[in-house]
C-alpha cells in the first residue's frame, strides 16, 4: 500500500506531542501491514483514477 501527504501535514505533525507522534506511527506501520484492521477505522471515500482515497476517524473520548 503507499501513501502520500501534503506539505501541511507534516507541519501539523510536527507540532505534535512525542506520544501522539509514536501512536501515529504504530498506526501507520498497521495501515500499510493490513489497511483494513478493524482497529484504525479507515474509511474508503473514493476512487480517482488508480488511486483510493481514506481518511481515518478520530476515536471518540
Amino acid at each position: 500500500m503507499n501513501a502520500a501527504t501534503v506539505p501541511s501535514f507534516w507541519e501539523a505533525y510536527q507540532r505534535l506531542p512525542e506520544d501522539i507522534k509514536r501512536s501515529a506511527k504504530k498506526a501507520f506501520d498497521l495501515w500499510k501491514n493490513n489497511p483494513f484492521h478493524p482497529s484504525l477505522r479507515f474509511t474508503w471515500i473514493n476512487r480517482v483514477n488508480r488511486v483510493k482515497r481514506g481518511y481515518f476517524e478520530n476515536p471518540k473520548p
